[in-house]
C-alpha cells in the first residue's frame, strides 16, 4: 500500500474539495482528506501511484499540486526525486518524466528541488 501526501493549491471552499476527492478517487485513492485552509491532502493507494495520474487528475479541475510525496508503507520513503531513489526507481522516474507534458515537467522540478 501507498501512503500519498501533497498540497493543492486552490481549494478555496467545500465544493472545491469535494471535486478534488472526487478526481483522486476516480484514480484508484482511497481514505483522502483534503484540507481547504492549507490545501493539505493525504490518501491512500493500492498500487504504485503513477506521478503523472496524480497531477492531470487534480489540473482536471485548474488545482494546482505540489509538494507530492509517495511513501511505500511496505517499505522506505519513495519520492519522485530522482536524487532519493535506487537506480532502478531513478529509471522509472525519468522515462515517467519523458512522457509528461512540459507544464506538469516544471510542477516536479519545482518540487523536487523543494524537497
Amino acid at each position: 500500500m501507498y501512503k500519498v501526501s501533497m498540497r493543492v493549491d486552490g481549494m478555496a471552499c467545500g465544493a472545491c474539495v469535494m471535486k478534488v476527492t472526487s478526481c483522486l478517487e476516480a484514480i484508484g485513492a482511497k481514505d483522502v482528506h483534503c484540507r481547504q485552509i492549507d490545501g493539505t491532502t493525504s490518501f491512500v493507494m493500492d498500487s504504485k501511484p503513477v506521478l503523472s495520474d496524480i497531477i492531470h487528475a487534480v489540473k482536471k479541475y485548474n488545482y494546482r499540486p505540489f509538494d507530492i510525496l509517495i511513501e511505500d508503507t511496505g517499505a522506505d520513503l519513495y519520492s519522485h526525486s530522482v536524487l532519493q531513489a535506487s537506480p532502478e526507481e531513478a529509471a522509472e522516474i525519468l522515462n515517467e518524466l519523458n512522457s509528461m507534458s512540459e507544464d506538469d515537467k516544471k510542477i516536479v522540478r519545482r518540487e523536487t528541488v523543494n524537497c
